[in-house]
């Protein structure tokens, strides 16, 4: 087997004139179209401009969000007119549940 014969495309049933080409010569020319009607290139190199920054949390943002959640979790649990439900959560209440050291309503 040559070596240009491992790129040769198999001939398939589907009727296109491509039997034999190699993907270098059938892509050769062709530029690659999106659904409506760009190059597949400029719309990536348009995409990849895009800045994201702005959507990356940052350390402080996802300190604040962990303090916050514990915090919560402390005072509901410190809550002296939440202690009676806690109890029937605990005690296996279909009403009351407690997920992840929080208590749900069910």
């Amino acid at each position: 087997m040559k070596s240009n014969d491992r790129n040769k495309r198999a001939p398939d049933d589907s009727g296109d004139s491509t039997d034999g080409a190699t993907d270098e010569e059938v892509n050769k020319g062709q530029e690659v179209q999106t659904d409506d009607g760009r190059d597949l290139q400029q719309t990536l190199s348009d995409m990849s401009a895009i800045d994201m920054t702005d959507n990356e949390k940052t350390d402080r943002e996802t300190a604040g969000a962990i303090s916050t959640s514990d915090k919560f979790r402390a005072e509901q649990r410190n809550c002296k007119t939440l202690q009676a439900l806690w109890t029937r959560a605990r005690a296996g209440s279909k009403e009351y549940k407690i997920i992840d050291g929080l208590l749900y309503r069910h």
